[in-house]
């Protein structure tokens, strides 16, 4: 497998390299100048060993006009010391290609097989950190944070500096058009206007995306899967477990991470759909991580269900945000505790807290639609935060599945209930719009109409 990516990476910059020609030796970037590089990262999941810590030192535009350069990692565990050595390609202003194998161990002279590994580095010119996600067949995933000092600082501020008053003059000329152009201001929300991002909100998100993914990874790696048995990478079909309540869960968590995604890269001042994609993905690409780390343990697998359930779910709240621009209809979530919990503690928690999360007798998820937005109703003094809410859950659950020849206890419900929005509820305190916005996800206490087995039940209040 390594040896068909290194002969792919060897095609490939041959072809640039003939493509290109005269282009090819001419074209330098605003951050090419030649640089060193510092950091540190994990090495996430190696087989049967536990977490790596990895150092690096890299060296980039040093060669082939700039576009060639050198890295080394050490990495660290209380069992070993391993290292890489390799070339970096820039590709293009932001992205170069890594490849590299073994030094001083499995390397080429070691009978013990070689240690080989590519990897992609993300160098912006608008801040001084490259992010290095690498793979490797034998050691998996791994994630390295460098800081660049660069061996001409003046140079490559000058380069840099033109490049962005070059960005500037063309944003001014593109304001001054719209400003005096009556026709692009056709709506509120300004989706005409260009948008012009924040480079320092960018960064500021990019690497708290980054810390973020990188020690919940680890932790959970650390923490939760290492006391378990490795195995090779493989999947299971469990989407009978628990009457799929479990897949009604990832779906709401990876709409929320997506909702806020979005929210975050607006943020940012990047261009609507863009905002839209990346930020809606967001929790499809965390959770997709969790399905590979459980993919790799010998108790679990990953799960094509949950994969599912996570797009799903990111999509849900993506195809909102480009239809209408808003999130007409929410998924939530309500809990109230169960007599099932205490009768299988390993699986439905011992704590509350856990029971909250792991507790699916208890948790109620729900499709909550805001009738004003969706009917389009032009009557002032119609609530715009009453929705009408429809519910999912399962009772009598003490196990994942029925065991065979047992009695079925388990049954599903049906609810239909009112609901208030609390997003749209708008007060004079900032303080207090906040809390509201933030518990949002949570389905207000309402009377709540209840089918289940074929019969209709009533609740005054239900959460």
């Amino acid at each position: 497998m390594f040896k068909k990516i290194l002969f792919f990476l060897c095609l490939f910059i041959t072809s640039n390299v003939i493509a290109q020609e005269n282009s090819f030796f001419n074209k330098t970037y605003s951050n090419s100048n030649a640089n060193l590089e510092i950091g540190v990262g994990y090495l996430f999941n190696p087989i049967n060993k536990p977490v790596y810590v990895r150092y690096q030192v890299a060296s980039r535009s040093i060669l082939l006009n700039k576009k060639l350069g050198f890295m080394y990692t050490i990495e660290s565990n209380s069992d070993e010391v391993q290292d890489v050595f390799g070339l970096n390609y820039r590709i293009s202003n932001s992205l170069s290609l890594q490849v590299g194998s073994g030094l001083l161990n499995y390397n080429v002279f070691n009978s013990g097989g070689i240690r080989k590994e590519i990897s992609i580095a993300y160098h912006p010119d608008y801040m001084p950190l490259t992010i290095t996600n690498g793979y490797s067949i034998s050691m998996g995933h791994s994630l390295i944070v460098n800081y660049r000092f660069y061996f001409n600082k003046r140079e490559t501020i000058k380069n840099v500096e033109v490049q962005h008053n070059k960005k500037q003059f063309n944003k001014k000329e593109v304001l001054d058009k719209i400003e005096n152009n009556s026709s692009f201001r056709k709506s509120s929300w300004n989706i005409y206007n260009p948008s012009i991002i924040d480079k320092k909100k960018r960064s500021v998100l990019l690497i708290s995306q980054m810390a973020s993914y990188t020690l919940a990874v680890a932790g959970l790696n650390q923490l939760w899967y290492n006391s378990y048995p490795k195995s090779s990478f493989h999947f299971i079909n469990d989407n009978c477990e628990w009457l799929q309540m479990d897949k009604v869960g990832h779906m709401t968590t990876s709409y929320y991470s997506g909702v806020l995604g979005i929210k975050a890269y607006n943020w940012t001042g990047m261009k609507r759909k863009n905002a839209i994609w990346f930020g809606g993905l967001a929790g499809t690409f965390f959770l997709t991580a969790i399905e590979v780390l459980d993919g790799k343990s010998e108790k679990w697998g990953a799960s094509p269900g949950d994969l599912m359930a996570n797009t799903t779910g990111s999509l849900f709240a993506i195809g909102q945000a480009l239809k209408w621009n808003e999130q007409r209809i929410q998924l939530k979530f309500s809990y109230s505790p169960s007599i099932w919990a205490p009768k299988n503690p390993e699986q439905l928690g011992n704590s509350h807290l856990e029971r909250v999360l792991k507790d699916y007798n208890g948790q109620t998820y729900w499709l909550s639609f805001n009738l004003k937005s969706l009917i389009q109703i032009d009557d002032v003094n119609f609530p715009n935060w009453l929705n009408l809410s429809f519910g999912y859950g399962a009772h009598f659950m003490k196990q994942p599945y029925t065991k065979d020849g047992g009695i079925v206890w388990r049954k599903r419900q049906y609810l239909l209930s009112l609901d208030v929005d609390l997003t749209r509820i708008k007060t004079k305190s900032k303080v207090l719009n906040s809390v509201l916005h933030t518990f949002g996800f949570l389905k207000f206490p309402m009377p709540t109409i209840e089918l289940r087995n074929g019969k209709l039940y009533g609740y005054p209040i239900y959460y």
